[in-house]
């Protein structure tokens, strides 16, 4: 491409701008140098803790480099689930998007999946955990009930009632995590309660 293919006459103006097509080739270019360094950063966070059980020198490492140390934790995994050997998206997002899914390395090979792409294919396969069916309502036969009976259902609407909040939560790329330990703290729960009758 020449100087004069990259640069139009402003027809307001009168001066010399440059085109859009080279301002898209300038803004992939920076957008894929970001992704290089997000990768880069990843990969010295996973090098700095190679496990997780050190959650004290995570910590202190985020603090040095002036990054949360949520940050660094998530920087972790993303370059252990995706080892370079393995095949990585250039996308840093893409691969925190993907990062939960066993298919993983097969969906990145297979497109290049943009940001919107790829959450509605993760949001396409999520499936919410059952509902539990809600404490029956009192009878007259069972209004005498004990108050530990009282308190069990009670409890367990509580839970009826949670589980239907967690499962209606939009899955953001960065939340898909605790809401599933949300939905496991849950069934948990759910678990005890069925223990009690």
């Amino acid at each position: 491409m020449t100087d004069k293919e990259l640069a139009v006459d402003d027809a307001l103006t009168g001066e010399v701008v440059p085109s859009l097509d080279r301002l898209v080739e300038e803004w992939k270019a920076a957008e894929a140098a970001a992704e290089n360094a997000t990768w880069a950063k990843a990969d010295v966070a996973l090098a700095a803790a190679p496990t997780e059980d050190n959650y004290g020198l995570i910590k202190e490492f985020a603090e040095r480099v002036g990054v949360p140390h949520n940050t660094i934790r998530q920087y972790r995994m993303v370059a252990r689930n995706w080892p370079q050997e393995c095949g990585r998206p250039h996308s840093f997002s893409i691969a925190v998007i993907f990062n939960a899914l066993d298919d993983r390395y097969e969906l990145v090979a297979s497109k290049d999946y943009t940001v919107i792409e790829a959450r509605e294919l993760v949001r396409s396969r999520r499936q919410p955990p059952p509902l539990p069916s809600p404490a029956p309502a009192p009878t007259p036969g069972n209004r005498d009930d004990d108050e530990e009976t009282r308190r069990a259902r009670q409890a367990w609407r509580n839970v009826c009632q949670a589980a239907e909040a967690v499962t209606a939560l939009p899955v953001p790329a960065f939340g898909n995590s605790e809401k599933q330990m949300m939905i496991r703290q849950l069934e948990a729960a759910l678990a005890q309660l069925r223990e009690m009758q």
